[in-house]
C-alpha cells in the first residue's frame, strides 16, 4: 500500500510538472467553435462543425479568454483527473509490481500522444474510465444508470463512443442501457429539428464522418512514433500470449472488450497521435494486468519486454520534452500573431466584414469579429465532400460585403487547393498592405466587382 502511494504521488507530480513546464497548445478547433457558440451561434445550423456537441458547449463557458488560460486550466484538470482515475483502477486491480508498470507507462507513452494538446480524445479518456471503473463495481440499478448516461454523454463528445455499449451489455445486458442512448439522442434530435439545424446536425455529424472515415481508410495518415507503436503491438501480444498460457484470458475479459474499443475510439476515422489517449490508457492498465497475473519465466520475460517499451517510449518522449516542445510558441502571445493584428488594426476592418484565407481563426477570435462563412476552417476534403464549397463561400463573401481580407504566410497548406476562392480574392480585391507574416487585400472600389 505504501509503494502504492509513494507511486501515485510522484505519478502526479510529474505529470503536473510535465505539463505546466511546456506550452499547452489549444488546437483552433478548441477555441473556435465554443467561442462561436458563446457569440449565440448555433453548432451545425450556423457553422460547420463535424465534432460531438457537447464539448464545445461546455467549453464555451470558458470561451473569451484571449490568453486561453481557462482552456489550460481545463486540460490539466482534465488530464489529472485520467490520471487518478487510471491510478485508482490500477490501486484496486494489480500488484505493486503492475501498478509500479502500468503508471509508468501510462505517464510515458500518455505524455508522448498527449503532447500538450487539448482534444476531444481527451476527455473521452475520462468517461472511459469511469464506466470501467463503475463495471468493476458491484452491479446495481443506480450504477447501471449512471454508466449509461455517462455513455451516452461520451457519445455526445464523440458518436462512435457508444461503442462502449458493447462490453457493457455483454457483461451486464441490461435494456436500461439502450433505452437512455436511444432516448438520450432523441433529445438533440428534436432540439435541431425545432430550431431549423437538423439537415445540417445529420449531415455534418453522421454523413460527413462517416465519408471522412471511408476516405481515411483509403488514404491512411502518417503516423508517428512507429517504433514506439511496433514495440507496443509486440508487448500487446506477448501480453495476450501470456494471459492465454496461464489462463487468464477470461478473467481479463471486460478489460480486453474496453481496450477493443479504445483501440477503436482512437484509430477511427483515422490514427492521429492525439486521438491515442483512451487507446493508451486501457493498454497501460492491460499491462499491468498481466505482469500482476502472470507467475514465474512468463511474467519475468512479459516485464523485459515491457522494460523495453518503456526505453523506447523514454527515449521518444525526452525528445519531445526537451527537444520539440521548448520551440512550441503560445499561438495567441507570440511576435509573430503581434505583427499580423498590427496590420489588421491599421486596415480596421468592419466586425464580421473580414475574411482569413486559411486556418488561423485566431484573428476572429482576437478581433472579436464573427467569421463571414459557415466554414470558418475548411479543409481538404471538405472540398471533397462539397464540391460546390467554394462557390458556396464566394457567395457568402459576397452576402456579407466583406471589405478586408487577410492572407496569412506562407499560404495555409490545406487553402492551397481552393484555387477558385485565391482566384476570385485576386480579381475583386487589391493588395492594400504586407509585411512578411501575411498580406491584406481590401475590396476594389469598382462597382462591378464580381
Amino acid at each position: 500500500m505504501l509503494i502504492k502511494a509513494i507511486i501515485s504521488a510522484a505519478a502526479i507530480l510529474i505529470q503536473s510538472a510535465a505539463i505546466l513546464t511546456r506550452v499547452i497548445n489549444i488546437p483552433m478547433e478548441m477555441f473556435l467553435y465554443p467561442w462561436l457558440i458563446s457569440r449565440g451561434l448555433m453548432q451545425y445550423r450556423d457553422f460547420f462543425i463535424n465534432h460531438g456537441f457537447l464539448l464545445y458547449g461546455f467549453l464555451s463557458l470558458l470561451s473569451g479568454d484571449t490568453g486561453l488560460t481557462s482552456l489550460r486550466l481545463f486540460y490539466l484538470s482534465v488530464l489529472t483527473l485520467n490520471l487518478l482515475l487510471v491510478l485508482r483502477i490500477l490501486w484496486k486491480t494489480s500488484s505493486a509490481a503492475g501498478f509500479a508498470a502500468g503508471t509508468a507507462l501510462y505517464l510515458l507513452l500518455g505524455y508522448q500522444m498527449y503532447l500538450n494538446n487539448l482534444w476531444d480524445e481527451t476527455v473521452i479518456t475520462a468517461f472511459c474510465l469511469t464506466v470501467y471503473l463503475l463495471m468493476l463495481g458491484i452491479p446495481g440499478k443506480r450504477t447501471d444508470t449512471a454508466t449509461a448516461i455517462l455513455i451516452l454523454l461520451a457519445s455526445f463528445i464523440k458518436p462512435t463512443a457508444a461503442a462502449l455499449l458493447i462490453p457493457v451489455m455483454i457483461l451486464r445486458r441490461r435494456t436500461v442501457y439502450l433505452f437512455v442512448i436511444a432516448a438520450g439522442w432523441l433529445l438533440p434530435a428534436v432540439y435541431y429539428y425545432l430550431a431549423g439545424g437538423i439537415e445540417e446536425f445529420v449531415d455534418n455529424l453522421i454523413l460527413f464522418n462517416r465519408a471522412q472515415g471511408r476516405f481515411a481508410l483509403l488514404h491512411p495518415t502518417n503516423v508517428l512514433y512507429r517504433d514506439v507503436l511496433f514495440t507496443s503491438v509486440i508487448v500487446l501480444v506477448a501480453g495476450l500470449t501470456v494471459a492465454a498460457a496461464g489462463k487468464r484470458i477470461r478473467s481479463l475479459g471486460l478489460l480486453l472488450g474496453f481496450l477493443t474499443v479504445s483501440l477503436f475510439l482512437s484509430f477511427v476515422p483515422c490514427c492521429q497521435e492525439f486521438h491515442m489517449p483512451p487507446a493508451v490508457a486501457f493498454f497501460s492498465l492491460f499491462v499491468a494486468a498481466v505482469i500482476s497475473q502472470s507467475k514465474g519465466h512468463h511474467r519475468i520475460l512479459y516485464a523485459v519486454l515491457v522494460l523495453g517499451l518503456l526505453l523506447v517510449t523514454y527515449r521518444k518522449t525526452a525528445h519531445e520534452y526537451f527537444d520539440m516542445l521548448p520551440k512550441r510558441t503560445d499561438q495567441f502571445r507570440n511576435p509573430r500573431t503581434g505583427r499580423v493584428l498590427g496590420l489588421l488594426d491599421l486596415a480596421n476592418p468592419p466586425a464580421g466584414r473580414f475574411y482569413v484565407f486559411g486556418n488561423q481563426p485566431e484573428y476572429y477570435y482576437l478581433r472579436d469579429s464573427q467569421p463571414p462563412t459557415y466554414y470558418p476552417v475548411m479543409f481538404g476534403f471538405n472540398r471533397i465532400y462539397t464540391p460546390d464549397i467554394e462557390m458556396r463561400v464566394i457567395s457568402e463573401l459576397k452576402n456579407k460585403q466583406v471589405e478586408i481580407v487577410l492572407i496569412p504566410l506562407p499560404v495555409d497548406p490545406s487553402f492551397r487547393e481552393f484555387t477558385v476562392i485565391e482566384d476570385y480574392i485576386l480579381e475583386n480585391f487589391h493588395e492594400a498592405a504586407a509585411i512578411p507574416e501575411a498580406v491584406i487585400f481590401r475590396v476594389n472600389p469598382s462597382p462591378s466587382a464580381k
